[in-house]
């Protein structure tokens, strides 16, 4: 190490040569930056220590490790997450895998499947209007279109056994009705003998191509031998409906009605 005389040390003032010998001392020892100083640097123990580290110190709480930090499972709480506008939900609609994105109610709604009857889910656009219905199929339907009811008359009282004849009831259509299903029912059933048959007609023509017979013994034409036909499904609003009875067996049949059956249109 080079030896400095100072005035402080001295007592007095420093001679010229020794001003030139401080000089002269401190240029021999400095320490150049180059070879001879990362020689220098990596001679301490102190550097040599450190550059053997690969690791940090470890870290303990919700990120953890030394080398690689891991954070904790189920440390990131909403509170560390990245903030959200309100009415929003966190998701992802761009195509493709990628960051978390905050999608508004349309976004979300878009992404879930519509309800069918056979899975839950949302229900469909309803197209407008203000009284259409939802169907258990999930489609919407106007309010008659699609839901089936039943038109019932009586051709008859209840005990005076029936006779053939035409017009033995005349009504008029409430509204225009897509018919699906005729029936006809006795209260009495006839024994024997030629079978009960009966035809519908809208404006004086018939709308069964084969028409509506009921068995001997049964009460009922939906248990016949023979099912009736329909051959005109549009009946008008307001057109006169009759119905005729065109065969009868032993006489005992008495308590005839029909059905219609279908729908508003």
């Amino acid at each position: 190490m080079s030896t400095i005389v100072t005035r402080a040390g001295k007592g007095s003032p420093l001679s010229h040569a020794e001003v030139d010998a401080n000089f002269t001392n401190l240029n021999t020892d400095k320490l150049e930056v180059g070879a001879s100083f990362n020689a220098a640097v990596a001679a301490t123990p102190a550097v040599t220590a450190n550059t053997a580290k690969v690791t940090n110190a470890t870290h303990t709480g919700d990120v953890t490790g030394a080398t690689a930090l891991t954070i904790a499972n189920d440390a990131v709480t909403n509170a560390k997450a990245a903030d959200m506008a309100s009415n929003t939900i966190k998701g992802r609609v761009t195509a493709g895998t990628g960051d978390p994105e905050d999608m508004t109610g349309t976004q979300a709604t878009a992404l879930l499947d519509v309800f069918t009857s056979v899975a839950k889910g949302l229900a469909p656009a309803s197209g407008g209007g203000t009284s259409n219905f939802l169907r258990a199929d999930g489609t919407w339907a106007v309010p008659g279109s699609s839901m089936i009811q039943s038109i019932i008359i009586a051709a008859s009282d209840e005990t005076t056994p029936l006779t053939t004849g035409n017009g033995k009831v005349t009504f008029r259509m409430p509204y225009a009705f897509t018919l699906t299903a005729v029936r006809a029912s006795l209260t009495a059933a006839q024994a024997s003998g030629s079978i009960f048959t009966a035809d519908i007609n809208e404006n004086g023509v018939s709308i069964l191509s084969t028409p509506l017979t009921i068995d001997n013994t049964e009460k009922t034409s939906t248990t016949a031998a023979t099912p009736a036909v329909i051959s005109d499904t549009a009946l008008a609003d307001d057109a006169e409906i009759t119905i005729d009875i065109d065969q009868v067996g032993s006489g005992s049949a008495a308590g005839l009605k029909v059905a219609l059956i279908g729908y508003k249109t």
